[in-house]
């Protein structure tokens, strides 16, 4: 047997859709109400097959390893008098006129540092799924949410879209950036 994570429709609102390259399910109608409830299960072949067919399950994945992926240094792509900052100018993000207002954003990492300055005028709203608390003690995590929406710290721009306001954090990985994808369920 084989641990899976399910994602089943219980309130018989959402579809499977077949258009290639968009979401794999979409809400029956604009109104309906509910969402997929998401479930674990060890599975047989047998079993696993059956899930498949009932067609109130709207996709199947099994259950694996995650870990965060440091970046190599990039020094080497910056001039001696370079932005800190370089990549807001590199992904246009200073020349857009969208800054993300409106739009809530989620990050599942190794949590954030709540007191952290870049986050300044946020809302967080804050889950643990490791069992350790959502505080950051690995840094990962608060360095994704800063290159998202980090608001300026001494003059610099640090976020890509610096207008979202809305920020739910999901502490999915440990402290030393390991995890498992069934640790939500």
């Amino acid at each position: 047997m084989a641990s899976f994570i399910i994602l089943k429709d219980k309130a018989d609102v959402w579809r499977r859709t077949a258009v290639p390259l968009e979401s794999r399910i979409a809400m029956a109608c604009d109104d309906a109400i509910g969402e997929p409830a998401i479930e674990t299960h060890d599975l047989t072949p047998t079993d696993l097959r059956d899930a498949l067919a009932d067609p109130g399950c709207l996709g199947v994945t099994p259950a694996m390893p995650t870990r965060i992926v440091n970046p190599e240094p990039l020094d080497y792509m910056r001039d001696d008098d370079a932005s800190p900052a370089w990549g807001i100018g590199a992904t246009g993000a200073d020349r857009s006129p969208l800054s993300g207002s409106g739009v809530r954003v989620a990050v599942l990492d190794t949590g954030i540092d709540r007191s952290h300055p870049a986050f300044d005028s946020v809302n967080l709203t804050t889950r643990d799924f490791v069992g350790t608390g959502v505080s950051d003690a690995n840094g990962h995590g608060t360095h994704v949410a800063g290159t998202i929406l980090g608001r300026d710290l001494g003059g610099v721009r640090i976020g890509v879209a610096r207008g979202i306001t809305d920020l739910l954090v999901g502490k999915a990985l440990s402290d030393s950036g390991m995890g498992c994808s069934d640790y939500f369920f």
